[in-house]
């Protein structure tokens, strides 16, 4: 595998055995957190989040029944109402982690 993946193995095994980053750590709280909430009266929802990782503070978030790629593209689109990012925003993703 290590060599499909033009990767060394002490290189892999560093990486298996490192501590959690701490983007790594906040997402595993939110997910904590996530699992707190009760079901609503429509049934389990699917959530999109958008979060500053300046202020840290989520800006923008959709719900939805079903997993689809409108949930981002609103989330999004809520995030740049709110802050008026100037030109040059750089948006990272999880690309679609999910926590149930």
């Amino acid at each position: 595998m290590c060599e499909v993946l033009e990767v060394s193995p002490s290189g892999y095994y560093d990486w298996i055995e490192r501590q959690p980053s701490v983007t790594e750590l906040r997402r595993d709280e939110l997910a904590a957190e996530i699992r707190k909430i009760h079901p609503t009266r429509e049934g389990w929802l699917d959530l999109a989040v958008v979060e500053d990782l300046d202020s840290r503070r989520v800006v923008g978030w959709s719900m939805g029944a079903t997993m689809e790629s409108r949930l981002v593209v609103d989330a999004l689109e809520m995030a740049v109402k709110q802050r008026f990012p100037d030109a040059g925003l750089v948006a990272h993703s999880d690309r679609g982690s999910q926590v149930r």
